[in-house]
């Protein structure tokens, strides 16, 4: 039904669609709005914490592939309709990870640069669109917002708002640029291959280094970035990264180590700092802890300092969770008395069991350490160790409750 209201729309895409620049995007059909539109798009390397060159999160990190994301940025080339667009559909940015199922619902490969970009671009016409009708008519949902469009416009609004990679225009766009892939594919296997270039070391790539890419653009990165631009190298490397001169592949990766180890000096530096000043900190409270307990001593001399005193409240609290441990341990192992306990049990004492059970005494920390480790000869369990064994309270609750008591 939604495909019949849409009269003529397969041979609009054919002709091309005339950009009516006297219109509003709202008083426009989709693919009159998308081909007047003109996206433009921009990709970067980009850190998804967003660090800066003082935070501790920067400065804890280690390199790793996750911290290095794409982004790709869609603004609008046909500025004259980008400022008739809600602030919010002026411009888009898509973090590559979570454009990949996008992209992969498209039809297309997320593994492929070329392909997210391609669903960035549809996505953000498709969000444009609808934006502009939705701050049009003030509306928020697809059912509000049909009563005030056309008929066409309508079933568009609710195909783009409900499955919109369906819709004709969006089909025929998939379909040129898988067209247009191909051909570049067949222009580029027609070429004469460049063999590749190889090294001497055996265990070549494995030796590569995982690259930062520092993208932090604080105050203090672009004052350093104007005192960059007075010395003549900085512009030989900008000139000769845009012209493409890299005379080998093995260029680029000594200048992304360079770029690396750049990185690597300010992460010291500031290191070094903290180092400096949690050393002064631990030094003086080791100098508090060791006055206080000096005057604790002396107010109170009978006492044992560094352990808590044992109570009847805590002897009580002991013996009560030491037999629910136990009797869940029972239930966990399907055994139905202390003797099978014994029995399944490496190295495990009827008389303990049953007395711990019996709320007439709790294990030392040691004894139940060593217990937890023990393997279990029958069962479920069997060939596992007995801290493996799902219990109520845990058995690392009851260890820290028992060095309490």
């Amino acid at each position: 039904m939604l495909m019949e209201l849409i009269p003529n729309l397969v041979v609009i895409l054919e002709r091309g669609v005339p950009r009516a620049m006297s219109k509003k995007p709202y008083e426009m059909n989709f693919p009159e709005f998308a081909e007047a539109i003109r996206p433009g798009w921009t990709g970067w390397l980009t850190n998804p914490l967003k660090r800066s060159l003082d935070s501790a999160e920067w400065l804890a990190s280690v390199w790793r592939t996750t911290d290095v994301r794409i982004t790709y940025g869609i603004n609008w080339r046909n500025s004259i309709l980008k400022s008739e667009l809600p602030p919010e559909a002026r411009e888009y940015e898509f973090d590559d990870l979570l454009l990949h199922p996008t992209t992969t619902k498209l039809g297309l490969d997320p593994t492929s640069g070329e392909d997210n970009r391609k669903a960035a671009e549809l996505l953000a016409i498709r969000n444009a669109w609808i934006a502009s009708i939705q701050n049009h008519y003030g509306q928020s949902n697809a059912v509000a917002a049909c009563f005030a469009l056309s008929l066409s416009a309508a079933a568009e609004y609710v195909l783009l708002t409900s499955d919109w990679i369906q819709h004709p225009w969006i089909q025929w766009r998939i379909r040129q640029h898988i067209k247009d892939q191909n051909l570049k594919q067949l222009e580029q296997a027609s070429k004469p291959a460049i063999p590749a270039e190889m090294s001497s070391d055996l265990k070549w790539p494995s030796v590569t280094v995982i690259h930062a890419w520092a993208t932090e653009h604080s105050a203090q990165n672009l004052s350093m970035h104007e005192e960059e631009k007075k010395d003549i190298r900085y512009w030989l490397k900008e000139f000769k990264s845009e012209e493409g001169l890299w005379t080998s592949e093995f260029d680029v990766y000594a200048y992304d180590a360079e770029c690396d180890i750049n990185i690597a000096r300010l992460k010291i530096a500031a290191l070094q700092k903290i180092i400096a000043k949690q050393e002064s900190l631990i030094l003086e409270c080791n100098r508090i802890i060791k006055k206080n307990k000096r005057l604790e001593a002396a107010v109170v001399p009978s006492k044992n300092i560094g352990r808590p005193e044992k109570t009847t409240e805590r002897q009580e609290v002991a013996l009560r969770f030491t037999s629910q441990w136990v009797q869940s341990l029972m239930d966990a192992l399907d055994i139905k008395n202390c003797a099978q306990l014994e029995a399944s049990i490496d190295g495990s004492n009827q008389r303990n069991w049953r007395r711990w059970l019996n709320s007439q005494a709790v294990p030392t920390r040691k004894n139940l350490s060593e217990l937890l480790t023990a393997e279990i000869r029958q069962g479920r369990y069997k060939g596992k160790p007995l801290h493996n064994v799902p219990t109520t309270p845990e058995h690392n609750d009851l260890l820290a409750l028992i060095s309490m008591t």
